[in-house]
């Protein structure tokens, strides 16, 4: 038991640690879950690996090419959803789902070429995934299957004759945990794939041709100005706000999942997740504070003040109610403040009316005096002198905007002038 631990304690200064970067697809939750296990042995196996899309941000190829250079040695974890898009881009195809996932969108095929040609590739898959497919894509790559081959592959990465003291170090209770929660994390991987065997036509539908789709790359293309085209010049957008019905989804994965597979299921940062947890332990509710969010400019004495302004003259503009308001009040309010507050009281801006309609008693009033003068002579109609209809207005007649509710029509002024005679004109 003493030399065991001595051996051990030795290994561990002995061993210098490497550094090396990993490139996989997230095919579904229980292959996420495997490669953050991966992750965590080969880190205490003094092999510290870096995922490459959360190093590389936005998908700078010049810091890609850097961090490649800087790394001792490349892993790249050949799945079987990685094995279907090879195949689409033989075919110049490729499936669109890829590109909304960090890791998946960093892989190209220019990218496959220049981890081969820096001689630091290293392949790594799973026990469900044939030698076969790797063997016909690759193959000048040396392949590993985990965990069978996983001494194998701290020796390559060592160059050293490593095997024994792995052996050693594997017996600590912590490097044997880690192993057994590796081994358990990829079967759990292969039974979701041997019982749902239609998972990567559900996730990624089907493939279609790149010169279709905006936002996918053309590998065989070139700028004018010879830089070749990649997944790097996709813009990417803004993640949306995660509802509270997703956060509590969340909540009830804590304890089940690990931060990034949750992060990866629900399509948001692991940042977002490690804040809700945080929050959720310090007030026990995932629901956002009260008060959070731009205050009120204005007042609800000055929302109705500036209602009946409006009100008083309907055809005042949102910049003269603006500039009203701050003789009044002191603020300085914005036009789009101004519209928004009237918006909210139902007063919204029209064109006004051209001239009055008529209502149920003109009609009635109108038809009355037809009849009343339907028997009427000539010689008592030559007593009556007709004029044009005039309309006079107070201000231009260009056209204007008003603000009403709906369903209100206000009257117009309008004058009407007619002269009558006491005998016919000659």
């Amino acid at each position: 038991m003493y030399n065991q631990s001595m051996r051990t304690g030795i290994i561990l200064g002995t061993l210098q640690e490497k550094r090396g970067l990993l490139f996989y697809t997230e095919d579904h939750t229980y292959h996420c879950e495997a490669i953050d296990k991966f992750i965590s042995f080969m880190n205490k196996s003094k092999c510290k690996l870096e995922v490459a899309a959360q190093l590389v941000k936005g998908g700078d190829p010049l810091r890609l090419s850097l961090e490649i250079q800087k790394s001792d040695f490349i892993i790249l974890v050949y799945s079987k959803a990685l094995h279907k898009r090879i195949q689409a881009w033989k075919s110049n195809q490729d499936y669109i789902n890829f590109l909304k996932e960090d890791n998946s969108a960093l892989l190209t095929v220019s990218l496959l070429r220049e981890l081969n040609a820096s001689n630091k590739l290293i392949i790594c898959k799973f026990p469900q995934v044939p030698n076969s497919s790797i063997s016909s894509e690759l193959p000048s790559i040396k392949c590993y299957t985990l965990t069978k081959e996983l001494n194998s592959l701290i020796k390559k990465i060592h160059r050293s004759r490593v095997h024994q003291e792995l052996a050693i170090r594997v017996k600590s209770n912590k490097l044997n945990h880690k192993f057994n929660s590796l081994t358990n994390t990829i079967k759990n991987a292969a039974t979701f794939e041997e019982n749902n065997s239609n998972w990567f036509q559900d996730k990624y539908i089907c493939p279609k041709k790149m010169e279709s789709l905006n936002e996918m790359p053309d590998y065989s293309a070139n700028f004018s100005d010879g830089c070749e085209r990649s997944i790097f010049s996709v813009p990417m957008g803004p993640r949306p706000r995660m509802t509270l019905e997703r956060r509590y989804e969340a909540l009830s994965w804590r304890g089940k999942l690990s931060e990034a597979a949750i992060a990866r299921k629900l399509g948001v940062a692991r940042r977002t997740i490690q804040c809700l947890f945080k929050k959720y332990e310090e007030t026990g509710s995932a629901a956002d504070k009260k008060g959070r969010g731009q205050k009120r400019l204005t007042t609800q004495r000055e929302d109705q003040m500036l209602i009946r302004k409006s009100l008083y003259n309907r055809r005042a503009t949102s910049q003269q109610l603006a500039e009203e308001m701050q003789k009044m009040t002191g603020k300085q309010l914005s036009t789009t403040t101004v519209k928004t507050r009237l918006l909210e009281a139902g007063l919204k801006s029209c064109r006004a009316a051209h001239k009055p309609l008529l209502t149920a008693q003109n009609w009635k009033r109108r038809l009355l005096w037809a009849r009343a003068h339907k028997t009427w002579t000539v010689q008592q109609w030559w007593t009556v002198m007709f004029t044009d209809e005039s309309r006079f207005s107070l201000v231009s007649d260009k056209p204007v905007h008003v603000r009403r509710r709906r369903g209100f029509h206000p009257p117009d002024l309008s004058i009407y002038i007619g002269f009558y005679t006491s005998s016919p004109s000659n």
